[in-house]
């Protein structure tokens, strides 16, 4: 019993001391940070290169918010000028209502004669028959001449008479 009751002291005491052994091992993996330096230098790698990527995204953003700045000029500037050409087009409005007025006058005149030429075959044909009517009183006149008879003359004279009657109602207006 005693070589078993050592055996056992002997492991109870290793597995004491299995706890310190451990955390002294664990201690020992661990590296500690200098406090001026956030992570530990390795070798081919320059101590500045983790600080100068943050300078170098800085200078980005200033190019990139320099940029917009520039880029809102232009497009103002754009606006401005697409502004003031609607202005334009609209005073530009305001005359051409004016010459439409005009166009609206000249069309009523336009309007008036063409009504005067859909009266003209009327005053056409009037011509006409007061012409055909002229002519019959100068034949009927040129005929009372010839004729020797007196009655025949009468007639005539009469049926120039009325010819020259109808000629005259024709062309009153």
């Amino acid at each position: 019993m005693a070589p078993d009751a050592s055996a056992q002291a002997a492991q109870a005491q290793a597995q004491a001391q299995a706890p310190r052994a451990q955390a002294q091992a664990s201690k020992d993996k661990v590296h500690r940070l200098n406090p001026n330096h956030s992570m530990p230098s390795s070798p081919g790698v320059p101590e500045d290169a983790l600080t100068k990527p943050y300078r170098d995204m800085g200078r980005v953003a200033l190019f990139v918010s320099l940029l917009t700045v520039v880029l809102m000029v232009v497009f103002v500037f754009g606006f401005n000028q697409n502004i003031s050409g609607l202005n334009d087009e609209v005073k530009s409005l305001g005359t051409l209502r004016t010459d439409m007025q005009g166009v609206s006058a000249k069309m009523d005149a336009l309007e008036a004669k063409v009504a005067e030429f859909d009266a003209l075959p009327a005053k056409a044909k009037r011509m006409v028959f007061a012409g055909m009517l002229q002519d019959m009183a100068q034949r009927a006149g040129a005929m009372s001449i010839e004729v020797g008879d007196e009655a025949a003359v009468d007639k005539l004279n009469q049926a120039r008479g009325l010819l020259l009657e109808v000629y005259e109602q024709m062309n009153r207006p």
